[in-house]
């Protein structure tokens, strides 16, 4: 079972990764905290940023 600890957030919309301390920086900026930021698991993130050191990249599947 996939532990979440939030401390992650992803954005389909942004394609990017927001942490959750920094949320309500995120909120008083222009960008502002994206509406789709989806949790994820500390581990799940690191596949992700893994596996962009590779090569890989985070695509958007409608």
């Amino acid at each position: 079972m996939v532990k979440f600890m939030q401390n992650y957030f992803y954005s389909a919309q942004t394609n990017g990764f927001y942490i959750s301390s920094l949320k309500s920086i995120y909120e008083t900026s222009i960008n502002g905290w994206p509406e789709d930021a989806m949790p994820i698991s500390d581990e799940f993130y690191q596949e992700l940023i893994d596996g962009q050191s590779c090569g890989k990249f985070i695509k958007r599947v409608a």
